[in-house]
């Protein structure tokens, strides 16, 4: 059994690989609060891959715009999430849907 979900429905399979140690993906996913893990037991080693909008790089560097509003305010607040994030490009519109992934070929974990 694989665990999948989008946005609260990721946390919740990020929380359940937590609890059980089998495999999640997530797109966008909320991440889980350090309180959520200690209330909940979640002690097991996550096996997550998360897909995630990161926006369209602009300029030189590493600036990029857009993206998917919920991972890039948990970004700034400092929750992170566990396991293998891979980007996808989405455009400089800020967003925060599933359709965003449905437009592209998900490279492999």
């Amino acid at each position: 059994m694989t665990f999948v979900g989008h946005s609260l429905g990721g946390g919740e399979a990020i929380a359940s690989s937590m609890a059980t140690g089998r495999a999640a993906i997530t797109f966008n996913p909320a991440a889980v609060s350090g309180l959520t893990k200690l209330v909940g037991g979640l002690n097991k080693d996550p096996n997550v891959v998360n897909y995630r909008a990161i926006g369209a790089k602009i300029g030189i560097g590493n600036i990029r715009l857009g993206g998917d509003m919920l991972n890039n305010l948990q970004e700034k607040i400092g929750l992170s999430l566990p396991g293998k994030t891979i980007g996808i490009p989405t455009g400089i519109v800020p967003t925060h849907t599933i359709d965003d992934f449905l437009k592209h070929k998900l490279p492999e974990p």
